[in-house]
């Protein structure tokens, strides 16, 4: 999932809006902070890095959980 910084469109609420936008695989880790990424559904690599800071934080459950 990534955060979706785009501006609502004209007639479209904020609050409304889509707030993520994915689901997205890590292909490439490009140094510290930057990663490839490829759409899940179509399997097309995204054009740009992506910096991590857009990536909302996870929590996994594992099988001991």
């Amino acid at each position: 999932m990534l955060e979706d910084k785009s501006a609502p469109k004209p007639g479209q609420a904020a609050k409304l809006k889509l707030t993520y936008l994915g689901p997205y695989v890590i292909t490439e880790i490009l140094d510290r902070f930057n990663y490839r990424l490829q759409r899940l559904a179509t399997g097309k690599d995204l054009q740009r890095p992506v910096h991590g800071s857009c990536f909302p934080i996870a929590k996994i459950k594992t099988v001991s959980e």
